[in-house]
């Protein structure tokens, strides 16, 4: 069997540019949580559905899998602090410094996205370390509708664009 160094599987798969997004739910006791995201895609129109993948050994996971419904909020170019906060925030606190609203289902959606969407969790599947989480469109709108947005973009392990002298505060 040939085995795939995890080094060079990285950096080849790192040279396909993702969009950066944050999904966002409330937890058995009303807490909000989210995470970071590059592994967002549409999967069907027909129902509406999307996926994304999370690390089975995310501390995300629990919480996550109990959620019946999640947004996924598309950032802008100028959201790297949010997609940064989200990447590395423990749940208790991670919603103190950022500016949102709440969807229709319930769900956290952070202010000044490109778009958002809220879902219906349908199922999950293990696919090697990671999970891949089905959801169902249920609400959804863009907010940027101006030919000039530009959304934040996951590329060879960095975001960009790489905008650290107007850094956003949270």
């Amino acid at each position: 069997m040939i085995r795939v160094d995890d080094a060079k599987f990285k950096q080849v798969v790192g040279c396909f540019p993702t969009g950066v997004a944050v999904v966002a739910w409330r937890d058995m006791e009303s807490r909000l949580t989210g995470i970071t995201i590059s592994s967002f895609t549409s999967l069907s129109l027909d129902p509406p559905l999307i996926l994304f993948c999370l690390n089975k050994n995310s501390r995300r996971w629990g919480s996550l899998r109990q959620a019946e419904y999640f947004s996924v909020t598309i950032l802008d170019h100028d959201q790297g602090d949010i997609c940064r906060h989200f990447a590395r925030h423990a749940q208790q606190t991670q919603w103190d410094e950022i500016d949102y609203d709440t969807g229709p289902l319930g769900c956290p959606i952070p202010n000044d996205a490109v778009a958002w969407m809220e879902c219906r969790r349908t199922r999950y599947y293990l696919g090697g370390d990671h999970y891949i989480i089905l959801g169902q469109v249920m609400t959804l709108d863009v907010e940027k509708k101006s030919d000039a947005t530009r959304p934040l973009l996951y590329y060879r392990s960095k975001i960009f664009p790489e905008n650290k002298s107007a850094k956003k505060k949270l």
